[in-house]
């Protein structure tokens, strides 16, 4: 999820919390604040340090000036196997191509572990939202692969896109026992949804803030933060939800990708309306729709609608 849907999401949540209504009608915004800041601290540690902490061994720099897609085949097959060899982590990242201001060359790199291999494929060239943009034609080809010799475990979706910004982090983590059958685990951008997206880190922090501004303080940050670890495992990365007893992130149920807008879109409505019926709820309108209704008729049939009708009018991709 964008930092957006966390932020309203953990306004949502305080908004339960009859004690944080009330203080908010007393002139006290303090819960609200809470509940906000909580819901978008997971990412913004891992975004402003987790992020810069992160020392990659390699790095695959695509030349701006010609396309070589096999180049970049070819260094993450080369990584693979290399992880294998040593017999420990190696973190390799992928550069955005920039060709101008606001103007970047779009490719996508992707694992067949069945086959061994790793392909890639040079886009078109986009601007800074993803959006194709006219722009001469860059000499080189647009497809490369190069195989692999190692078994490969996918710790994530087999294809990711390079666009704008900074470029992607991949780690190959050898898990294989038998040297003879070297068995490598890819994991990607492995600084994200590590230590700052576990129930035992918030749970800690809540208390914290708990001994500090009283025990609604601590719930409004324990339960806002949950509400971002529950929508993050709706994506496929997941979280290290139990971290530290288990490093290991566990595997989301792949419903959604955390940069669609739609489901963005849709979290930041169905929050708003929670907010609404909370508010409306304190502030004694008892005669007005129930959460059932609001949710059925003002929330999820106009997302409905609102899917079918951009599914019919947005062009497909070739």
């Amino acid at each position: 999820m964008k930092g957006l849907s966390h932020f309203v999401t953990g306004l949502a949540v305080t908004s339960f919390f009859p004690q944080a209504v009330q203080a908010a009608v007393d002139g006290s915004p303090l819960y609200f604040v809470l509940g906000g800041v909580a819901g978008l601290l997971p990412d913004t540690l891992d975004f402003r340090i987790s992020r810069f902490l992160c020392r990659c061994e390699g790095e695959i720099a695509p030349d701006p000036k010609f396309r070589d897609p096999g180049m970049i085949a070819r260094g993450l097959a080369e990584a693979v196997d290399a992880a294998a060899a040593r017999g420990r982590p190696l973190r390799v990242r992928l550069d955005t191509v920039q060709l101008a201001a606001n103007r970047w060359q779009e490719y996508t790199v992707r694992f067949d572990p069945e086959k061994k291999r790793v392909g890639a494929r040079y886009g078109p060239v986009v601007d800074t939202g993803g959006r194709p943009v006219p722009w001469p034609p860059v000499p080189g080809t647009e497809t490369g692969e190069a195989p692999f010799g190692s078994r490969l475990v996918l710790g994530y979706e087999a294809a990711t896109t390079v666009r704008a910004f900074d470029g992607p982090v991949f780690q190959m983590t050898p898990v294989g026992r038998d040297p003879r059958r070297p068995e490598v685990r890819l994991d990607f951008i492995p600084w994200h949804r590590q230590w700052s997206h576990s129930v035992v880190v918030a749970v800690v922090l809540a208390l914290a803030v708990g001994l500090l501004g009283g025990q609604w303080a601590g719930l409004v940050v324990f339960a806002a933060q949950l509400a971002h670890l529950l929508a993050d495992q709706l994506g496929s990365m997941g979280s290290a939800l139990l971290f530290p007893l288990n490093r290991k992130r566990v595997e989301g149920c792949h419903l959604m990708h955390s940069t669609d807008p739609f489901p963005n879109f849709a979290t930041v409505w169905l929050a708003c309306l929670l907010i609404f019926w909370n508010l409306s709820r304190a502030a004694g309108a008892n005669a007005g729709p129930n959460l059932v209704q609001i949710v059925v008729f003002a929330g999820l049939l106009p997302l409905l609608l609102a899917r079918l009708l951009l599914r019919t009018l947005t062009p497909r991709r070739s």
